[in-house]
């Protein structure tokens, strides 16, 4: 962390989240390395692999389409790092371990770039909310361009890095020397007809929301989502589900388990315990007795036992 102020003069001076920016760009998908270093067991027991491409499927989708719908700019680039997680699993479920990590690298760039600028507007603007800025290149020209650069030292490193999937020797040092999964190719860059239906859908899409923001550049573009939008920002409501059926029963549980360790166990305990130093202050105060009451409790036993001795002697 350092203080943010000693390079950008229109930011709010404060500490940058580098930590936040390792654990986006990096740690997050820690996950796929890690797969794709136990590939050799994966591809043992094939149905892992299939199980892997359909989470990867839901999850590529399901965070391309909670992030259209978030205001946070956070949570925006914290949910494309989730659809960017699917199409790593997706390639490690295909078999393409390489394409997954190559990906990984690429990803770590230009997420790091993401993080980085949206930093720099967070600390300026003072709020995490799209929906709050705007026409900041006229009011933060110092922030402004030192964003452009970040775009610059961060954007043409990933751009050569994608571009490098076409050099031989750099796609070789990331090529896995074989690859058991039947009908797989285990290639960085494919061109064909698959590339095209991906490519028509994205021009599509850039050229509907441009559309839209020409008409009229203060509209929400989520709000083209309906009544989708909040189905979108909650994730499908999959908070809600883990909340309903993980989060509340184990509460619960343990709330059963806190009483019976509290009456059960603990009362045992602390009873047994009480008991003990009742009776012993109970003896405690009959050994420090009054010489009187001493002397009437001596005889008194006396007289009992003498009284038990004659007893047992008239029955004989």
């Amino acid at each position: 962390q350092f203080p943010l102020h000693t390079w950008l003069p229109d930011a709010m001076a404060g500490p940058t989240p580098i930590s936040a920016l390792i654990h986006a760009a990096t740690m997050v998908a820690a996950g796929v390395y890690a797969v794709a270093r136990l590939y050799p067991l994966f591809t043992a027991a094939p149905v892992t692999l299939t199980v892997l491409g359909v989470l990867g499927a839901i999850t590529l989708l399901l965070g391309a389409l909670a992030a259209t719908a978030q205001d946070d700019i956070k949570r925006v680039l914290a949910w494309s790092t989730v659809s960017q997680l699917g199409y790593m699993t997706g390639a490690l479920a295909v078999g393409s371990p390489s394409a997954a990590l190559f990906h990984l690298l690429t990803h770590a760039a230009f997420k790091a770039l993401l993080f980085l600028a949206a930093g720099v507007v967070i600390h300026a603007v003072g709020t995490t909310l799209m929906s709050e800025m705007g026409g900041l290149r006229r009011s933060m020209p110092v922030t402004f361009w030192c964003t452009v650069v970040g775009l610059g030292a961060l954007a043409v490193p990933a751009a050569l890095l994608g571009l490098a999937g076409f050099v031989g020797a750099f796609a070789n040092r990331l090529r896995f020397p074989t690859v058991p999964v039947a009908g797989s190719e285990d290639g960085l860059v494919h061109l064909g007809s698959g590339v095209l239906l991906p490519l028509a859908f994205l021009l599509l899409g850039a050229g509907l929301v441009t559309l839209g923001w020409r008409r009229d550049r203060a509209a929400d573009p989520a709000a083209a989502l309906g009544p989708l939008r909040p189905v979108f920002a909650s994730a499908f409501r999959l908070d809600d589900v883990q909340h309903t059926l993980v989060v509340r029963p184990v509460r619960a549980l343990a709330r059963v388990v806190r009483t019976g360790d509290e009456v059960l166990v603990d009362g045992a305990v602390e009873g047994s315990g009480r008991a003990a130093s009742g009776l012993g202050a109970g003896l405690a105060a009959l050994h420090r007795a009054a010489l009187p009451r001493a002397a009437a409790g001596v005889l008194a036993g006396a007289l009992l036992i003498g009284l038990a001795a004659a007893v047992i002697g008239g029955t004989r």
